[in-house]
């Protein structure tokens, strides 16, 4: 068997926790799979097509997508242009850090 380049030990490790911390929120969450699909090419999805920025774009398509799906975008991102999407403003949820 090879030897691990150096760091990656500390790499895996960390990756390993994370996973698990992954596992046990996913525990304690009631969490569904999107199924509606969604385009920013739609003009009736993007309502500002301005807003999707290359900083932006998986921001926006996620939020889309929850609107689309009747769920929520959790983030703790407070600048995302949530009136750039159609349903955008219900559909995110900011969380606060204290």
């Amino acid at each position: 068997m090879a030897e691990n380049p150096p760091g990656r030990r500390q790499y895996t490790a960390i990756y390993a926790g994370a996973s698990a911390g992954a596992r046990l929120l996913y525990r304690n969450v009631d969490a569904e799979s999107c199924t509606k699909e969604v385009s920013l090419l739609v003009e009736e999805i993007l309502l500002r097509p301005n807003a999707l920025t290359p900083s932006r774009i998986s921001d926006l398509y996620l939020l889309a997508l929850a609107a689309a799906n009747s769920a929520r975008l959790a983030t703790f991102d407070t600048r995302i242009p949530a009136e750039a999407v159609a349903g955008g403003t219900a559909a995110i949820e900011i969380i606060r850090v204290l």
